[in-house]
């Protein structure tokens, strides 16, 4: 009768708060985390004083034009894919359903926010997710840390403040998600389905921005089956073709005219750019209405082309010898590091630089690196990004005239290229340190603290030049004031 003592099985609701139970701390930071970016995106602006920057005003400003009939793809042409376009319109056109604010950017900037946090939100949930799978080993629980690694690269990124900063100016918390995202299901759905899946999601991500397509660049590592890599790429495809298609199917000149603009396009703030000349703040530029518009600031002098090549070709012979390394499915920490070390890559090949494009990096420093490592990297990645946008090109003021640059008797390019040599030097100890990290794994590693030691002393040299250029920005603004009212 023994069987009359033992207890009920328990219910499905008590199943699921003993799941919750395990992962109280996580759902506390959760709440705090979505709270927090919430409010920040609804009562701050990036910029502060310094200036109202972001590119929020040059969305919504092409979102309006639907008030005069014109759409994106069917009446002109966008440098943004078909995605983002579309629901930078949906935006504003929920915004008209409510009465206008005094700032007629409010609702806006407050749906637009809302939405970067959903994907910021579903990012922290992967990488919580991704954490418990590559540092919850049977070595960790032994030492006790098993479940504190997990929480802390949840709270590392949750304190982190660029991706904050980002959400009510920048969209690339959307593309940023669908990476991460998409590695996540490669790594916990490891099955033809969980390929597919992977698949759309990395060619969601591609109809947002093409950056998250070099997610699927991790396939070979994740299945031995050819078969599910080919699965994966075809789903990828399948969603981008069909957005280009019925964005063709609305517009066929301008959607032309939109992938032309995605190739023709120069590049800023890169040691590529400054080596052609071009020491301005880089956008895309042209008339939307001409589909034959010149979208390049410049003439690229260098070969562009063959440096990308050179680049990819690296990526490639990198991914190759992982995977003759260790034959696949291999474990999440390498899949995760190559993914890290794909993404670095894709940053010091490419032509331009925004200050959003850290944010593809930032996730995995913290996931793979939760110390002191990690931080550093992205500390120093941060403070670099604030330091040219928005401190460089908009307090200091670097645009001067050829006249007004002989009479201050200064040259501000040169800020400009320590800026871009120390942001460079991050990025390249990064993938060196993911590169020595996926092929010698117990080795101990220099790169960050080579890294700031040498971008801290560089800064603190150059400190007088900052100080002494923004005094004389001040000082023509001021002159250039006076003028006005006299």
């Amino acid at each position: 009768m023994a069987h009359l003592d033992s207890p009920p099985p328990p219910t499905r609701g008590a199943r699921w708060r003993q799941r919750l139970q395990t992962h109280d701390d996580f759902l506390l930071l959760l709440a705090t985390f979505i709270s927090f970016r919430l409010t920040s995106v609804w009562f701050m602006r990036p910029g502060g004083y310094i200036r109202d920057y972001s590119d929020l005003i040059f969305y919504r400003s092409r979102a309006s034009w639907q008030d005069f009939g014109l759409l994106p793809y069917r009446d002109y042409w966008s440098e943004y894919p078909p995605l983002f376009a579309w629901l930078s319109i949906w935006i504003d056109s929920l915004t008209r359903l409510f009465p206008a604010w005094e700032d007629e950017r409010f609702w806006y900037a407050a749906f637009f926010g809302a939405a970067m946090v959903a994907a910021e939100t579903v990012t922290f949930i992967c990488l919580y997710l991704l954490a418990r799978r590559l540092h919850h080993t049977d070595a960790t629980v032994a030492a006790g840390s098993g479940e504190r690694r997990p929480l802390r690269v949840a709270w590392l990124y949750a304190g982190l403040f660029l991706p904050v900063y980002m959400l009510n100016g920048w969209y690339d918390a959307l593309p940023v998600m669908t990476v991460i995202l998409a590695l996540t299901l490669l790594l916990t759905v490891r099955s033809t389905w969980g390929m597919a899946l992977a698949g759309l999601v990395a060619g969601i991500g591609g109809a947002l921005k093409l950056a998250p397509l070099a997610i699927l660049a991790m396939t070979p590592l994740v299945t031995k089956r050819w078969r599910g890599v080919v699965i994966s790429i075809l789903a990828a495809l399948l969603v981008l073709v069909g957005v280009y298609a019925l964005a063709y199917a609305t517009g066929p000149t301008m959607t032309l005219a939109s992938l032309r603009s995605l190739v023709d396009r120069t590049g800023w703030s890169t040691f590529y750019a400054l080596a052609d000349g071009f020491t301005r703040l880089g956008k895309v530029v042209g008339d939307p209405f001409d589909p034959v518009s010149e979208v390049g600031q410049y003439v690229p002098q260098l070969p562009q082309r063959l440096i990308w090549l050179g680049w990819m070709t690296l990526g490639a012979a990198t991914l190759w010898f992982a995977r003759r390394r260790q034959p696949p499915p291999q474990e999440a920490w390498r899949v995760v590091s190559f993914a890290a070390f794909t993404y670095a890559i894709l940053l010091l090949a490419y032509p331009a630089w925004n200050p959003q494009y850290a944010l593809y990096l930032l996730p995995f420093l913290v996931l793979l690196w939760p110390s002191a490592r990690g931080l550093t990297y992205a500390l120093l990645l941060s403070g670099l990004v604030l330091l040219e946008h928005p401190v460089y090109f908009n307090l200091i003021g670097p645009n001067y005239p050829p006249a007004t640059q002989l009479i201050l008797g200064l040259d501000h390019t040169r800020l400009l290229w320590v800026i871009v040599g120390l942001r460079t030097l991050v990025l390249a100890a990064i993938a060196v340190d993911l590169g020595w990290m996926i092929f010698r794994p117990t080795a101990r590693r220099l790169a960050p603290v080579l890294a700031a030691l040498a971008a801290i002393p560089v800064l603190l040299w150059f400190a007088p030049d900052f100080l002494q250029t923004y005094a004389a920005a001040v000082w023509r603004r001021r002159h250039c004031a006076r003028r006005s009212f006299i």
